[in-house]
């Protein structure tokens, strides 16, 4: 390798390349050893302190960890600041931090279960009130139904009523014109009482009446 292939490979390649906190953390360790012992294959210097140097300076660039710990890190003295002490450390707080993002993904789980739960009983309810007001619409209307059919059934039962007393009293003003009362003759009689008042002359034979007075 050229001395700018050595220098590209080292910057790219191994201590450059950031972690992925997605990842372990103990396995990006475990490859940033084999790294530094590839390095010693290529002919190019490297050294354990130069590696927890850019260690370092990934888990800065990570935000995984809170900068109170961080800088807990850097303020320590450089001999104890080792190798073995970084991963200690940093593995350590990433551990709470993956102990503490489960137990809140865990609690907004229960959040979220809690909350549809709620959602669901809320549209059960919704829904039986739903039904409820159908059901007591259809009633009303059933009810407005039935009272205007017996409202509609009386009033054509009055005017059968009418129609059928108006045909009955047509019918006996009929009768009557068919069959008028008898008379009393009463011509008979005025005929019979204008003759006790009438005598026939002997002479000319014609009836004249005898109830004028003569003077």
């Amino acid at each position: 390798m050229t001395t700018s292939q050595k220098y590209e490979y080292n910057k790219d390649a191994g201590y450059k390349a950031a972690w992925d906190p997605t990842t372990s953390i103990s396995a990006y360790f475990t490859q940033l050893e084999k790294f530094k012992n590839s390095l010693a294959d290529r002919g190019i210097a490297t050294s354990v302190e130069e590696m927890t140097l850019a260690a370092g300076a990934r888990m800065w660039e990570s935000e995984m960890f809170t900068e109170e710990q961080l800088i807990a890190w850097d303020n320590q003295p450089d001999a104890v600041k080792t190798w073995v002490a970084l991963q200690d450390f940093f593995t350590s707080k990433w551990l709470e931090r993956r102990q503490y993002s489960q137990a809140t993904a865990k609690q907004s789980r229960f959040k979220d279960a809690a909350l549809a739960a709620q959602e669901l009983a809320a549209a059960e309810e919704e829904g039986e009130a739903s039904a409820m007001m159908f059901a007591l619409l259809q009633e009303q209307h059933k009810m407005q139904m039935d009272t205007m059919a017996a409202a509609n059934q009386k009033a054509m039962e009055a005017m059968f009523e009418k129609i059928n007393a108006i045909i009955t009293s047509k019918d006996k003003v009929t009768d009557k014109g068919a069959n008028p009362p008898a008379s009393n003759n009463s011509g008979s009689s005025s005929s019979s009482g204008t003759r006790r008042n009438r005598q026939k002359c002997p002479n000319c034979g014609k009836w004249f009446s005898t109830s004028r007075r003569t003077a």
